[in-house]
């Protein structure tokens, strides 16, 4: 499947599932906050994070292809990310500059190697523990644990892909070995 297919199924299941929410009164589909007319209102702000962390995740196990939408995007971020690590060494702090620049450096040579190779192609990144790992990173990031029910979207675009059973067998090989 190509991500425009993975979208496309994602992001409809992911509207079903919050216009259900909003029916059973769940989650409330109010834009605008009623006593501040200038900002929106927090569900709305939430229901957009939520529709983010789902593109994000359903995208997210093709990181390992060079020719994947995510890798394009994750190489723009490490480019921004070099961009301000520059901007900090010029303009304020040395030692926050240098951690920026080779961790961008660091992140594009690890990923460019990894999805460069085509054997690592639907190893780790299309496990469960992987997908797992960076949604409760997510979780934690935004102080927000109901990200976690988003994991969903991750083992969607395995089933789609037909490796969900295979990503199963070898995240249960891993914690084995891992046990032992």
């Amino acid at each position: 499947m190509n991500y425009k297919q993975h979208l496309t199924i994602n992001i409809t299941i992911f509207l079903i599932f919050f216009l259900i929410l909003n029916v059973l009164g769940f989650f409330s589909f109010n834009i605008i906050n009623i006593k501040n007319f200038n900002s929106f209102s927090f569900e709305f702000k939430n229901f957009l994070l939520y529709f983010f962390i789902t593109i994000f995740l359903t995208l997210l196990p093709d990181i390992d292809s060079k020719k994947s939408i995510i890798t394009k995007i994750f190489f723009s971020f490490y480019i921004i990310l070099f961009s301000f690590g520059m901007y900090y060494f010029f303009k304020y702090n040395f030692f926050k500059a240098t951690i920026l620049v080779f961790s961008s450096i660091f992140l594009f040579f690890l990923h460019y190697y990894f999805s460069k190779n085509n054997k690592f192609h639907r190893s780790f990144s299309h496990s469960l523990i992987f997908g797992f790992i960076v949604t409760f990173i997510l979780a934690l990031i935004f102080f927000d644990f109901k990200i976690l029910y988003l994991y969903i979207f991750f083992i969607l675009h395995l089933i789609e892909d037909k490796s969900f059973f295979k990503s199963l067998k070898k995240d249960f090989y891993f914690i084995k070995k891992i046990l032992k």
